[in-house]
């Protein structure tokens, strides 16, 4: 099945790359996800983080992309209080991945 839209919870029916990058994180961590829905998610976080899936991310390739989007989205820059924070949670949740791989 292939998810265009997220298919169940607060944002049923939203398409995915419209949900908050904080309720991915959230439902990444607590929800028993199917494997493809899993894999449309976490390919929307290497999107909003402008990450290659092409070989290996480490610590500093990380902080280096958070950098850059935070640039974007910071609300001095013109983007939202919100998503700062959303890309400041996915920074910190793709930082606890990496260091438990």
């Amino acid at each position: 099945m292939s998810y265009e839209v997220m298919p169940f919870g607060k944002f049923k029916g939203v398409k995915i790359e419209q949900i908050e990058t904080s309720y991915l994180c959230y439902a990444l961590d607590n929800f028993d996800l199917p494997l493809d829905l899993v894999e449309i998610i976490k390919e929307n976080i290497f999107i909003r983080f402008e990450i290659s899936k092409k070989g290996t991310i480490n610590e500093i390739d990380l902080k280096r992309a958070f950098k850059n989007v935070a640039v974007k989205v910071h609300p001095d820059k013109g983007g939202s209080h919100g998503e700062m924070i959303g890309a400041t949670i996915l920074k910190d949740y793709l930082l606890n991945i990496l260091k438990t791989c």
